[in-house]
């Protein structure tokens, strides 16, 4: 049975799961208590995530693959501690061990942001990594189930426009192919290494997608939609061969991608 998630609860699963690991815990500090408990180790300078959901074991071992993938592409993002099995189950949650990027925190700047997520879309992630396909509505049902306090009539209201915006969003025309995304792609997720390079943080959660549609995206520039399009099929016809390739490799992976 997994106990309540507690600072003292969290402590002991870190010392269980340092020892599993080789590594020393005295004086490991406390960071963040939310969805992780989130540790710095004093000793070896190390960062150790303790998932408060006991389910995410498949989730976190896709983590470990894609860091593992990213570093073997020299892509600036947070490193998986080198040297250690993981991730491990520890009193039923899920213990991961990550390179620390410097003692103190320092966010990156949105410019740095935005490289680093051009970036990210142009790599072409290997099929063993198993990616997902991004869906908004995958967790949408089962969310408003668990609601409480809510009237049946609102709940009734809530799900029949879900299920409306669901097959909206089936129709919308995807222009650009697949490709990877982050997840959570924010300010507060890009780290400044004690180096002085930005690093992309939590690019665990990448998961795969199609692109904007046009006119959504003409909008986004400010250009006009026709333009764009014309742009878009010019493009194609120039030498889009090889991305398009990749898109239909992508759809044999399994599910639906979207933005």
């Amino acid at each position: 049975m997994v106990t309540e998630f507690t600072a003292e609860a969290a402590s002991s699963v870190l010392q269980e799961a340092c020892r599993t690991a080789g590594l020393d815990p005295s004086g490991a500090e406390l960071l963040r208590l939310g969805s992780n408990a989130v540790y710095r180790l004093m000793a070896s300078s190390a960062i150790v995530r303790i998932a408060r959901n006991p389910d995410t074991l498949d989730e976190m071992e896709r983590v470990v693959r894609v860091a593992r993938w990213l570093e073997t592409e020299n892509f600036p993002a947070t490193r998986a501690l080198a040297g250690v099995t993981q991730p491990s189950l520890i009193a039923g949650r899920v213990v991961t061990f990550w390179e620390s990027a410097q003692e103190r925190v320092e966010y990156a700047t949105v410019g740095e942001l935005a490289d680093l997520l051009r970036r990210l879309h142009w790599l072409e992630e290997p099929e063993s990594l198993r990616l997902p396909y991004f869906d908004p509505f995958a967790k949408l049902s089962a969310s408003l189930r668990r609601l409480d306090g809510v009237a049946e009539d609102d709940r009734a209201f809530l799900e029949e426009r879900a299920g409306r915006l669901n097959k909206e969003y089936d129709r919308l025309d995807f222009v650009l192919p697949f490709g990877m995304i982050h997840g959570d792609a924010n300010i507060g997720n890009v780290l400044r290494h004690a180096d002085g390079h930005a690093i992309l943080e939590s690019a665990v959660r990448i998961v795969a997608e199609t692109g904007k549609p046009i006119a959504q995206v003409a909008r986004d520039l400010g250009i006009n939609e026709i333009t764009l399009a014309s742009w878009v099929s010019r493009a194609r016809r120039a030498g889009g061969a090889g991305r398009s390739a990749r898109a239909r490799s992508s759809r044999g992976c399994g599910g639906r991608t979207r933005s």
